[in-house]
C-alpha cells in the first residue's frame, strides 16, 4: 500500500481502493488521449477512413509520446504525491516545478502560460507600469504568489476584447481532483488556488473548477458494479463549485466576498454536454477555456450515445476517437476527455495495446504514471 512521504499509514477502506483504481484509469486514458491527439493538433482532422495511431508529430513529439497537458498533470501529481496539494507549501512547490519544467525547454508551452512564466522569472520583460506588482512578490525559490502576480499583470496588459483565457490550466485540474477525491469543498478551493497561478479570469476559474469537480465526482463515485454514465454529472459538478464558493466566503480564491455574479452563474450553466451554447464566447477549436470544455463534454456525450446504441463499444475509445476526429486542439481535448472517461469507466476500459505504448516527460511509461496517480490519491486521503 502506498504511504505518504511523511510516513503516516492510511487506513484503507473499500472506497479508497475504488478511488485509486479510478485514478489509475483517469491518468492512463489521459495519456492515451494526449498521444492520440498529438499528430492532429490544429491540423486537418483525420478522415473517417483513417485509423488513429500514436505516430507522434515530427520535430516535437516522438511516436507514443504524450503532449504538454500530461506533462503539466505529471508536475501536479509529483507534488500531490508528497501530501495534499492545497497547502501553501505544496502550491509553492508546484510553482517551482512548473518553472523548472519551463526552463527545461519543453517542446510546447501554451502562449499564455509562457508569458506568465517569463514575466515571473524576469519582471523586466513585463510592461513598465506592471512590473511593480510582480516584483513585490520576491522569493527564492519561486512562490505561488509570484505566479499569481505575474498572471494578473499579464491579464492587465491585454485589451479588454483580447482577454480570453486559454485552456492550459485544465490539465492541472487532474492532480487537484486526485488529491481531493473525497472532499468536494477542498476540491473547489484548491482548483481556484491553482487556476489563479495561470489566469485571474473568473469564467476560466469557474470552468476549470467544474472540470475538477466532474473528475472528482467520477473518482468518488466509481465502483466496478456502477454504470460509468452515472459517474459523470456536469450539473452536479457545477453545483458543487457554486456551493463551495459560497461556503468558503471571504477565504475563497478569486471570488472572495463578492461571490459568483448572476451572469457568471448563468454562463456556467449554459455549458451543457453535447451543446455548443458557450462556444461563441471563446476562440473556438478547443484553444480557450470555453470551447475546450464544450468539446470535452461533447466527446463524453458521444461515448454515451454510441454505447446506448451498442453496449459492446468501449466508451473510452469512442470518446477519444470523437475528440480527435473533431479537430482543433486535439491533444488537449482528448487528454481531458480521456481523464473523465477513464475515471468513470475504469482502467479496464483503457485500450491496453495503446496504453503499453505511451510514454513521456520526465521519462515515465504507463506503470510509472499509474504509480504516481495511486500515491497522489493516498497522500490526499492521509491529509
Amino acid at each position: 500500500m502506498p504511504t505518504p512521504a511523511r510516513g503516516e499509514l492510511v487506513r484503507v477502506r473499500r472506497e479508497h481502493s475504488d478511488v485509486a483504481l479510478a485514478a489509475v484509469g483517469a491518468v492512463s486514458a489521459m495519456a492515451v488521449g494526449s498521444a492520440l491527439g498529438v499528430p492532429w493538433e490544429l491540423a486537418a482532422p483525420p478522415a473517417d477512413e483513417q485509423c488513429l495511431d500514436l505516430r507522434g508529430r515530427g520535430g516535437q513529439f516522438d511516436p507514443g509520446e504524450w503532449g504538454a497537458d500530461v506533462q503539466l498533470a505529471v508536475l501536479g501529481l509529483e507534488v500531490a504525491a508528497q501530501g495534499p496539494l492545497g497547502s501553501r507549501a505544496a502550491l509553492d512547490q508546484l510553482a517551482v516545478r512548473v518553472m523548472a519544467w519551463y526552463r527545461s525547454h519543453p517542446a510546447q508551452v501554451a502562449p499564455g502560460l509562457q508569458l506568465v512564466l517569463q514575466w515571473a522569472r524576469q519582471p523586466s520583460l513585463a510592461p513598465a507600469h506592471l512590473r511593480g506588482q510582480i516584483e513585490r512578490e520576491q522569493g527564492d525559490p519561486l512562490t505561488a504568489a509570484r505566479l499569481v502576480a505575474s498572471a494578473s499583470a499579464r491579464w492587465d496588459s491585454l485589451r479588454p476584447r483580447s482577454r480570453v483565457a486559454g485552456n492550459e490550466v485544465f490539465a492541472l485540474m487532474v492532480p487537484v481532483a486526485l488529491s481531493t477525491a473525497l472532499d468536494a469543498r477542498e476540491c473547489t478551493r484548491v482548483s481556484l488556488e491553482v487556476v489563479r497561478m495561470v489566469t485571474p479570469d473568473r469564467r476560466a476559474a469557474l470552468l476549470a473548477a467544474s472540470y475538477a469537480q466532474l473528475l472528482r465526482g467520477a473518482l468518488a463515485g466509481f465502483t466496478p458494479a456502477r454504470s460509468w454514465q452515472e459517474c459523470l454529472d456536469w450539473r452536479a459538478a457545477v453545483q458543487e463549485v457554486l456551493d463551495g464558493i459560497r461556503s468558503l466566503g471571504a477565504e475563497c480564491p478569486t471570488f472572495g466576498t463578492t461571490g459568483v455574479a448572476g451572469e457568471e452563474e448563468a454562463f456556467l450553466l449554459s455549458i451543457r454536454p453535447g451543446d455548443d451554447a458557450g462556444a461563441v464566447l471563446g476562440l473556438g477549436a478547443g484553444l480557450d477555456a470555453v470551447s475546450v470544455m464544450d468539446r470535452v463534454l461533447a466527446a463524453v456525450r458521444v461515448a454515451e450515445w454510441e454505447q446506448r446504441r451498442n453496449a459492446q463499444l468501449n466508451p473510452v475509445w469512442v470518446g477519444l476517437s470523437s475528440a480527435v476526429r473533431a479537430g482543433g486542439d486535439t491533444d488537449t481535448v482528448a487528454a481531458l476527455a480521456g481523464a473523465l472517461l477513464g475515471a468513470a469507466a475504469g482502467v479496464g476500459a483503457v485500450p491496453a495495446d495503446l496504453a503499453r505504448q505511451v510514454w513521456g516527460w520526465p521519462g515515465l511509461g504507463q506503470d510509472g504514471l499509474r504509480d504516481l496517480a495511486t500515491v497522489a490519491v493516498y497522500a490526499g486521503l492521509a491529509g
